[in-house]
C-alpha cells in the first residue's frame, strides 16, 4: 500500500513539474559531457527571458525529492541561480507530507559564488485526500 502511494505521489508530482522542460533523473555522478549538455538546455522563462533549467528527481528516506534549478543571466557576467527543493513523503494512503525549500545565489559565469546565498526556511505542510 505504501509503495503504491509513493509511486502515485511521485508520478503526480513529476507530471505537474514537467510542463515544458525535460526531467533529468540521474545518479550521483555526472560526466563532463553530460554536464555540458545540461548547461546548453535553454528554456523560456515566464517573463520571456532565456533561462537554463535543471530538474532532478531522486529517492530520499521514505519518499521522493524533486530539485529544480533555474539559472538566469544577469548583467556584469553574472548569473542568478534559483533552486527549489521539494520533498514528498507519503505517510498513509490518505496523507502525504511535503517540504519545500528555496535558495538564491549569484554566481559569475565561471561558476564562482558572488556574495552570500539567500536560503529560505523550509515550508512544511500535509496533503490529504
Amino acid at each position: 500500500m505504501r509503495v503504491h502511494a509513493l509511486l502515485t505521489t511521485a508520478l503526480t508530482l513529476g507530471a505537474c513539474l514537467i510542463q515544458a522542460s525535460p526531467v533529468l533523473a540521474q545518479g550521483s555522478t555526472v560526466s563532463d559531457a553530460e554536464c555540458q549538455s545540461l548547461r546548453q538546455k535553454l528554456n523560456e522563462h515566464a517573463r520571456g527571458e532565456s533561462v537554463r533549467v535543471l530538474e532532478i528527481i531522486s529517492p530520499v528516506a521514505g519518499g521522493v525529492s524533486v530539485r529544480r534549478t533555474v539559472v538566469r543571466a544577469q548583467p556584469n557576467d553574472q548569473e542568478l541561480w534559483e533552486e527549489t527543493t521539494t520533498i514528498v513523503r507519503p505517510v498513509s494512503y490518505w496523507r502525504t507530507d511535503v517540504e519545500v525549500a528555496r535558495s538564491r545565489e549569484t554566481r559569475s559565469t565561471s561558476g564562482t559564488l558572488v556574495g552570500s546565498p539567500s536560503v529560505s526556511t523550509p515550508s512544511k505542510f500535509s496533503l490529504e485526500r
